[in-house]
């Protein structure tokens, strides 16, 4: 091999490993401007591993047909020996082209004249000994500091996240997808809360799976719901109940967890049992209301449910803070016996540490009443009847018990006495009676008792009241037979003014039945005129019913005093009775039959009716005349025996005083005095 042919061979081996590199350096800075697209990609984003396998494929394809790209052109622009030999004279800057010129003759062997050949051959080989061969390295300088930043880069990726890059590469080389693992559990936020009614919670998936879906189940009213989770979290607003609750994707499921919702801590169920004092004979009571009205000296016992899981409960009673006793978790005691009255509360924290509300509840301490009594029979001042006989009617009440109950009195002004009517009763109500018996104390006409009613309570330190003060009188014959006169002088006075009105009706009613018996048909006027009469008649009826009931009760009064002799009770009922009879049957027929002939408007009846009525009318009439007349009889009679009985009475009288002058332990003044 001639010397310019080695030349020539040198200089293309040389200049193509240079072009061989630069495509080689290239390929590299390809190779790591895609790896460090894909390490991007696959960096920036966890999930979706079968699209970053796609994208990998993907990319690794073009990078075959980018090498593909690069063999060819490389292919291309590798020197061939001609091309050498052409660069051999560039460099030389020979424009003779020697390099050229023996390379073509050597390879072409045309008919060219061998001292010619041989002296151009002679000619490159000359030049060969002196040839100094050039490289071009030019063309791969930028390739090579491109590919230098992009392996430099590389390298600092690798130094800051070692794991991630080898994990990078490692998916990049797969030429399949391998199977994935998922996760058998489903880690959840917050699992197991206790929170106040109205709160927010945000249930969150932690550390999710990439590329699965959520989807949130959760219990209302016992059924169960579900709800997808967008960016793995979901919150519930303003919960107002208790529920459970778990999450589940398409690999796994996580626990069932509960969400406990609490109100405000308040109680639930209030319960007391009130223990009276002994004297009061109460028995224990049950309280669910947390008010109180109770005596002095009640004890209770409170016991309290609340709404929630409780970690400390105090009651605070009139400013005074106490512990209460625990019994459960929601539950607690507390035993006091108030001093006074006022207000208390509880102070309830729960296990969140949320407060209850202040809500005062009352404590009324009642006071032991006094006790009361009072005499209702004779409720005034009286006059003692003759059989010296008092009958009392009292009621007596206490708001715990009556013990006992006792008669006070005093004659005129002497010294106070008293009779035990009741004791150790116990009752809170009593109306009784109980008759006072004076026989025994020598009363004599004008004395005068003052007597009252005294009840204890049994409080241990008994409280004690009186009824009001009444008095009761003997009187004398002379006082009652003016009583009696004035009460007949009322009754007279009474029946001479309804006898006047008696015989001007009377008049009226003869003049309109006179007038009516001239005329055929009654007109309307005159059924309003007679109408009027019966009302007015009515009315006087009812005024002698009146005068007679009266005259009734005064001699009952008299009769049940004995105060009177049967003489003269018996000349008063038939007074009596007479008043009875001036409004008897035949007068109250006759104004019945009238009414009905005045409803029927039929002349002929009413003109008997007004004849039978006149009749009776007349009766009516008479019969208060003799009434009046009665009793002025009586009145004489009953003169001349007042004159009597007083006699009676005075001779008696200075027997007793002479009885008790001989026997009775009293002084001469009180004697005197009472002569």
């Amino acid at each position: 091999m001639r010397l310019f042919e080695q030349k020539i061979k040198e200089i293309q081996y040389k200049q193509s490993a240079v072009i061989i590199a630069k495509y080689l350096f290239l390929a590299v800075s390809i190779l790591c401007l895609i790896f460090n697209i894909f390490f991007a990609v696959f960096f920036l984003d966890d999930g979706h591993l079968g699209e970053k396998f796609l994208f990998a494929i993907s990319l690794k394809i073009s990078l075959a047909f980018i090498m593909v790209y690069f063999s060819l052109k490389l292919n291309r622009e590798l020197l061939s020996k001609k091309q050498a030999a052409k660069l051999l004279d560039s460099n030389n800057n020979d424009k003779n082209d020697t390099y050229q010129n023996a390379w073509d003759l050597l390879t072409e062997q045309g008919e060219v004249d061998s001292i010619i050949l041989q002296q151009i051959y002679e000619n490159a080989d000359e030049m060969a000994k002196q040839q100094n061969i050039k490289i071009d390295f030019s063309i791969a300088k930028t390739i090579t500091i491109i590919m230098s930043v992009l392996l430099i880069s590389n390298g600092i990726i690798w130094l800051i996240v070692p794991q991630k890059f080898m994990e990078v590469s490692e998916f990049f080389a797969l030429r399949s997808l391998p199977e994935v693992s998922h996760k058998t559990f489903i880690e959840v936020s917050p699992g197991n809360k206790e929170l106040l009614r109205g709160s927010d919670v945000t249930i969150s998936v932690l550390n999710p799976e990439a590329e699965t879906e959520h989807i949130l189940f959760y219990k209302q009213h016992q059924v169960w719901r579900e709800q997808k989770i967008l960016d793995n979290e979901y919150e519930f607003k303003n919960i107002e109940y208790s529920t459970d609750y778990f999450i589940k994707n398409q690999y796994a499921t996580s626990d069932t967890f509960y969400l406990k919702v609490y109100e405000l801590p308040a109680l639930k169920e209030i319960s007391a049992k009130v223990s009276f004092p002994k004297y009061t004979k109460l028995q224990e009571q049950i309280n669910n209301t947390g008010n109180f009205q109770i005596p002095e000296g009640s004890e209770i016992a409170l016991s309290i449910i609340a709404n929630n899981p409780i970690e400390t409960a105090k009651i605070i009673i009139n400013r005074e803070v106490t512990e209460m006793k625990r019994l459960g978790k929601s539950s607690f005691s507390h035993k006091f016996t108030p001093a006074q009255s006022g207000s208390y509360y509880f102070a309830l924290t729960d296990i969140l540490g949320n407060s209850s509300q202040k809500i005062n509840r009352n404590i009324t301490l009642r006071n032991d009443e006094t006790p009361n009594i009072e005499i209702v029979h004779p409720a005034i001042d009286t006059i003692l009847s003759q059989n010296m006989l008092l009958p009392l009617i009292f009621s007596a009440s206490d708001d715990f018990g009556i013990d006992d109950i006792e008669l006070h009195y005093y004659l005129n002004s002497e010294k106070q006495q008293q009779q035990n009517i009741y004791s150790n009763l116990g009752k809170t109500l009593l109306k009784a009676d109980y008759v006072f018996d004076v026989r025994n104390l020598g009363l004599f006409p004008g004395d005068k008792i003052t007597y009252w009613l005294e009840i204890t309570d049994n409080k241990p330190t008994p409280q004690r009241n009186k009824s009001a003060y009444h008095t009761a009188r003997f009187p004398s014959i002379e006082e009652i037979y003016n009583e009696i006169a004035e009460e007949e002088k009322i009754r007279k006075d009474l029946l001479d003014e309804t006898l006047k009105k008696s015989t001007a009706l009377n008049e009226e009613f003869e003049e309109k039945r006179r007038e009516l018996m001239k005329k055929e048909d009654i007109e309307w006027e005159d059924k309003k005129e007679l109408e009027k009469f019966l009302q007015n008649q009515e009315s006087l009826n009812k005024d002698v019913e009146k005068i007679a009931s009266d005259y009734q009760k005064m001699m009952q009064k008299f009769e049940d005093n004995q105060a009177l002799s049967a003489e003269t009770l018996e000349k008063m009922e038939k007074i009596r009775e007479l008043m009875e009879e001036i409004t008897n049957d035949e007068l109250l027929e006759a104004m019945k039959k009238m009414q009905n002939s005045l409803e029927n408007m039929d002349a002929g009846d009413i003109n008997k009716a007004l004849e039978q009525m006149k009749f009776s009318l007349e009766d009516f009439s008479e019969k208060l005349e003799q009434t009046l007349q009665l009793l002025e009889n009586i009145k004489k009679e009953q003169a001349l025996q007042k004159a009597c009985e007083i006699a009676d009475e005075m001779e008696k009288m200075q027997a007793d005083l002479h009885e008790k002058t001989e026997q009775s332990k009293e002084n001469g003044d009180d004697l005197a005095k009472r002569q």
